[in-house]
């Protein structure tokens, strides 16, 4: 039987395509875009022998799960949804002892005892942020008490649109001086690590306009990512470190874009690798 991998997404766009012309190198990787199937499910998966979990989180429990009920997905869809959210990673961190920013979640309404909550707590400037939702969209620097009230406002009238439907919301510590890095996890290893850098603004996602710069970090830098991957049981992803007077885990995303692979091209023979080696657990 011939080891065919499944990259599976809601709608396939530029990570699926770079990821699958990566793998082709090693594998018979093929992108299904599995929020085009309507019935015929058996016939597009069942020949798989395993899926890269691509997608969108807000479809991901019914084509996840289905998906999952044919092939094994990584990351499965438990793992997926909890990493994705935000507050669920940085509380159950703090719960085990891994450092991360200070956090506050604001579930609607947003009543003004939660926004006194938070301003007592929390020191100008801090950040809002989606629960779920990658690439910065969506982040808002907070400088005073007028512009947290405004942001709950605007949020208010709109959290029926996605990603503010789950009308959960984090205020989070601003960590001033700190270098943004991803560090790209396989199986139990650190494959690729890169600094983000940019010369204005505060959001240094790659999608924001930051430049990548390959990165080394120290054992204590990496023994905090893989510790955090343990706890997570998560085996394919991006951490977000940020490293300054103290390391902190920001966020995990568990479907990773894939720009770092132009600093560190190995990272697609070692992915079809850590596939080979899921399979035949």
């Amino acid at each position: 039987m011939t080891f065919k991998v499944g990259i599976l997404t809601s709608k396939a766009g530029s990570t699926a395509v770079t990821l699958y012309r990566g793998l082709s190198r090693f594998l018979s990787p093929e992108i299904i875009e599995i929020g085009n199937l309507i019935e015929d499910f058996e016939r597009r998966l069942d020949d798989l022998s395993i899926g890269v979990n691509y997608i969108n989180s807000r479809q991901q429990i019914t084509l996840g799960s289905i998906a999952e009920s044919f092939i094994p997905l990584i990351n499965d869809v438990s793992t997926f949804m909890k990493c994705k959210s935000k507050a669920y990673v940085n509380f159950l961190m703090k719960k085990r002892g891994i450092p991360v920013p200070r956090t506050y979640v604001i579930s609607y309404p947003y009543t003004e005892e939660k926004i006194r909550k938070v301003i007592e707590k929390l020191n100008f400037p801090f950040v809002v942020k989606p629960n779920f939702g990658s690439c910065g969209k969506g982040s808002i620097m907070i400088r005073s008490e007028d512009d947290f009230r405004g942001v709950l406002d605007y949020i208010s009238a709109i959290h029926e649109i996605p990603p503010t439907s789950e009308k959960i919301f984090l205020a989070q510590e601003f960590v001033r001086d700190a270098k943004d890095i991803r560090a790209f996890l396989i199986g139990d290893e650190i494959v690729a690590v890169e600094e983000r850098v940019k010369t204005e603004g505060w959001k240094r996602n790659l999608f924001q306009g930051a430049e990548p710069r390959v990165f080394k970090m120290t054992e204590t830098q990496e023994e905090l990512v893989l510790k955090s991957a343990e706890i997570l049981g998560i085996k394919y992803a991006g951490f977000d470190i940020l490293i300054g007077e103290e390391d902190y885990l920001l966020e995990v995303n568990p479907a990773p874009g894939l720009k770092i692979a132009k600093l560190h091209p190995e990272t697609f023979e070692k992915l079809a690798e850590f596939l080979k080696k899921e399979v035949k657990k």
